[in-house]
């Protein structure tokens, strides 16, 4: 009974002790699988290598690559998706970039947009016009040039019933026509586009230009030289007219302010002789009147106005 009792324990305590070597490598199972789930999940976590833009590894210093790291960042012409500068960046061949070119001004570009305008080429000057806005937004003439390209491109003229006219002669320039009528020599933009002129530099004598303007369209230095003429072979009071409509036409032009001066003086001298002659011959009423003409000309005359006192005595 003893003998049999202690082969049970025996039995008992080998089978123990297989379970605990069976429950031991059971855990040693679980646990390296749980450390291969864990290394697997964390490289599926791991944020992949990032690659550089083939652009950069070639041009690493260009806005294209600046766009392609980060199209927002300053150095990225491209933050406006729709301007030339982006345009030229990412596609340097386009043709709008042959009227940007990357290191002009404003001012320049404003200016060859002129003399395209001058010669008819008016799509090329649209384009340098846009580029020279997007340089310097704030840059005047050229945002005076594009405002007289807006009236072109909008097709609606405004009511030219009030404007006046002036016929082209043999020589005339469109710069020339718009300083003397409006003041601005950058105005013939607008006078080809009122009067449907496509070449400004082809102009026909003879054609009848509407300018938008009440003021009559004078030229001083014709004027002047009219004065000029006519002091020479009729006299003064018809170079006096002639040059006091140049002198208020032109009032900062010196040569026809001296004119003017010098011209009145003759007149003035002139007047007072004939009334004098006519005085002498018994016509107090004509000397009165061009002694009256003395005082308008010059209202401080001293002679004029002691002659015209003793008369109405």
């Amino acid at each position: 009974m003893d003998r049999t009792a202690t082969g049970s324990d025996r039995l008992g305590a080998t089978l123990q002790r297989g379970r605990g070597r069976f429950l031991s490598a059971a855990r040693v199972v679980r646990a390296s699988a749980m450390l291969v789930f864990v290394t697997l999940l964390g490289a599926c976590e791991t944020t992949p290598e990032q690659t550089t833009p083939a652009i950069c590894q070639t041009a690493p210093s260009s806005a294209s690559c600046a766009c392609e790291l980060d199209p927002n960042s300053a150095a990225c012409p491209c933050r406006d998706p729709d301007s030339y500068a982006c345009v030229c960046a990412l596609q340097p061949n386009a043709r709008v970039c042959d009227a940007c070119p990357s290191n002009d001004s404003a001012a320049r570009l404003t200016r060859r947009a002129l003399g395209n305008i001058g010669r008819g080429v008016w799509d090329q000057a649209e384009l340098e016009v846009r580029c020279a806005l997007e340089r310097d937004p704030g840059y005047a003439q050229a945002q005076e040039v594009e405002d007289q390209l807006r009236l072109r491109r909008s097709g609606v003229l405004p009511d030219m019933s009030g404007f006046v006219s002036y016929r082209i002669r043999a020589g005339d320039q469109l710069g020339d026509i718009a300083k003397l009528c409006l003041n601005q020599a950058n105005r013939f933009v607008e006078l080809a586009v009122l009067n449907g002129i496509e070449n400004p530099s082809r102009l026909r004598p003879g054609q009848l230009l509407r300018i938008p303007t009440t003021k009559p369209c004078v030229n001083c230095a014709d004027l002047r030289r009219a004065a000029l003429a006519e002091e020479q072979s009729t006299g003064v009071e018809r170079a006096y007219a002639l040059i006091a409509a140049a002198r208020r036409s032109c009032p900062n032009d010196s040569d026809i302010t001296q004119d003017t001066d010098r011209l009145k003086s003759a007149l003035v001298t002139d007047l007072h002789g004939r009334a004098e002659a006519l005085l002498s011959e018994g016509d107090s009423g004509g000397a009165a009147e061009l002694w009256q003409r003395v005082i308008k000309l010059d209202p401080g005359n001293a002679e004029a106005m002691y002659f015209l006192r003793s008369l109405q005595n």
